[in-house]
């Protein structure tokens, strides 16, 4: 599995129908069932706001904003052990608060709280978010939330409360050992509330310097 694009995705956050209710307009000539772009708002009122989440980032649209500084990531060189559960719609590997970011489109400093991984079957299309109408076969979350915050859940209250990093994955022919400790635990999470500890797991994110920055989620 090799890391393809870095995507930043704004320090805000909404709650996200469930992923068998929607799907883009390009899926829904072959599943009738799901809901697109048109009428998530019936899926869930949320989605019926100017600056949803997932999208299709189209990059001849995009502009930079030279105001922004890199993103600072504290604490991404940490060797951390890690717990990874099935939480019955991904699996999630909860983080340690000493992973911090900060700069970019963020006032202040974000904490780390857990990352989970959206992929598709056999290699297929799985990432949540397109570039240019293109699915890649994973995209990996981490989320961070403000450092005066105690929880997800108080965070999400807060409309800039929640800093999430996005990563895209493509097939390669070769493995990546850096992610061998997540693979080998996935076989002990493949029932819905499974859990297994990870030890010595590595966190290193130095490609994010230079992140691509999309507008708020909520």
């Amino acid at each position: 599995m090799q890391l393809a694009t870095v995507l930043f995705l704004a320090a805000s956050f909404v709650k996200f129908a469930s992923g068998a209710d929607w799907c883009y307009q390009s899926q829904v000539a072959c599943n009738h069932t799901c809901t697109g772009p048109d009428t998530w708002g019936v899926v869930s009122q949320q989605c019926n706001g100017g600056a949803q989440s997932p999208i299709n980032i189209v990059t001849r649209k995009l502009l930079l904003d030279e105001r922004l500084s890199p993103i600072q990531l504290t604490g991404y060189q940490e060797v951390f052990n890690g717990h990874l559960i099935n939480n019955g719609h991904s699996v999630q590997l909860d983080l340690p608060s000493s992973l911090k970011i900060s700069g970019g489109n963020l006032a202040t400093k974000y904490k780390a709280v857990q990352l989970h991984l959206h992929w598709g079957r056999d290699g297929g299309s799985g990432s949540e978010h397109l570039i240019d109408g293109e699915q890649f076969p994973m995209e990996m979350h981490i989320v961070h939330i403000k450092e005066e915050h105690n929880s997800l859940s108080q965070a999400v209250k807060d409309r800039a409360g929640v800093a999430v990093l996005g990563f895209f994955f493509q097939e390669s022919g070769s493995s990546n050992k850096k992610f061998d400790s997540i693979i080998n635990a996935l076989n002990f999470t493949t029932q819905p509330s499974k859990s297994n500890n990870i030890v010595s797991l590595y966190s290193s994110c130095k490609v994010l310097s230079s992140p691509l920055v999309v507008p708020a989620l909520g």
